[in-house]
């Protein structure tokens, strides 16, 4: 009973990751950087919600992501901390 939970969840699981659609981000440094702080100024600017299409980060109407994350663009490092929303090059 026990080994029959464990393989349906498995198998579930392989789906369900099988099904999520890949992320694949082919931007270059300047563009990236560019796009990133546009979008966070706009949301700054008119006060909402801005949602960029490339990265899946939303900004707030302060300039704060929803999420941190870490890219990897060019074999540099990218760091988006949450909350501030600030951007470090690494």
């Amino acid at each position: 009973m026990l080994q029959e939970l464990w393989i349906c969840i498995f198998i579930m699981t392989v789906l369900f990751r099988i099904s999520l659609p890949a992320k694949n981000i082919k931007l270059n440094q300047s563009h990236f950087i560019d796009e990133y702080l546009y979008l966070q100024s706009k949301a700054m600017h008119d006060n909402t919600y801005v949602d960029s299409n490339f990265s899946g980060i939303v900004f707030n109407d302060q300039g704060n992501v929803n999420q941190g994350k870490t890219f990897y663009i060019d074999q540099h490092r990218y760091v988006i901390h949450l909350g501030s929303g600030k951007i470090y090059y690494e």
